[in-house]
């Protein structure tokens, strides 16, 4: 792997790469090695990201959990809120939904909350309702039902 590529360059051969996962795997693997290496606690950030995002249950959550240390390690503001969303969004693919709207309210009561942070969590909050609300039908039309 070309230790010269930049961090933007490495994420497109990823973006590339989806079709190929033993490919993908390899970039992502290098992303995080390099971020590392590097103390580059921003791209280790996004590695971890793409990490979480692209593995399965439970995998998916560790490397959610690596992102959110990261995130807190980073001190930079937008690189945590991003975190807790993306964790957040990947315990509520996992049918989490406590967990995912725990990590929103946590991003949501950040003082220091980017405007395109505000949107993105209300985006997730009404994703999040939408599929409780789907979940608690669904059980209601079972022999399963919610108190």
């Amino acid at each position: 792997m070309n230790s010269n590529l930049s961090n933007e360059e490495i994420e497109k051969k990823i973006d590339e790469s989806s079709s190929n996962p033993t490919k993908m795997w390899e970039l992502i693997n290098f992303y995080i090695s390099k971020s590392k290496k590097n103390k580059d606690k921003e791209a280790l950030f996004y590695a971890y990201r793409y990490a979480s995002n692209t593995s399965k249950y439970p995998l998916n959550i560790k490397y959610a959990d690596s992102a959110l240390i990261t995130g807190q390690k980073s001190e930079i503001k937008k690189i945590l809120l991003d975190a807790y969303l993306n964790r957040g969004n990947i315990n509520m693919s996992e049918e989490f939904y406590q967990k995912a709207l725990d990590d929103i309210l946590v991003a949501i009561n950040s003082p220091k909350n980017p405007e395109m942070i505000t949107f993105s969590i209300k985006q997730f909050i009404t994703s999040l309702k939408i599929k409780f609300i789907w979940v608690n039908m669904k059980m209601q039309k079972g022999s399963l039902k919610l108190v």
